[in-house]
């Protein structure tokens, strides 16, 4: 798997990456996913996405619909391709 930012990058020491991405705007991303499962057999995921080498550089935040499409400025195709990329992810491993 190509990492932009190192595989040795904090973020990937608990959470699932996903591969690199280059948004439309150029700038270039780590995506993957931070999953949890609690007690109640739920599972829990949010972003963890990459965007430099420091430990800092990362964006997260929960995902609360797989089929939510983000757009906009703000929200980042990046984004929407996490989501994508972990739907992959989960028909693979289940």
């Amino acid at each position: 798997m190509k990492f932009y930012w190192g595989k040795n990058h904090q973020m990937w020491d608990y959470c699932i990456p996903l591969g690199s991405f280059i948004s439309k705007d150029g700038s270039k991303y780590d995506l993957g996913i931070f999953e949890e499962t609690f007690k109640s057999g739920n599972k829990h995921a949010s972003f963890a996405i990459v965007f430099g080498k420091e430990d800092s550089n990362y964006i997260s935040g929960n995902i609360l619909n797989l089929d939510h499409e983000f757009g906009g400025w703000s929200s980042g195709d990046y984004r929407t391709e996490t989501i994508k990329r972990y739907k992959e992810y989960l028909n693979e491993n289940t």
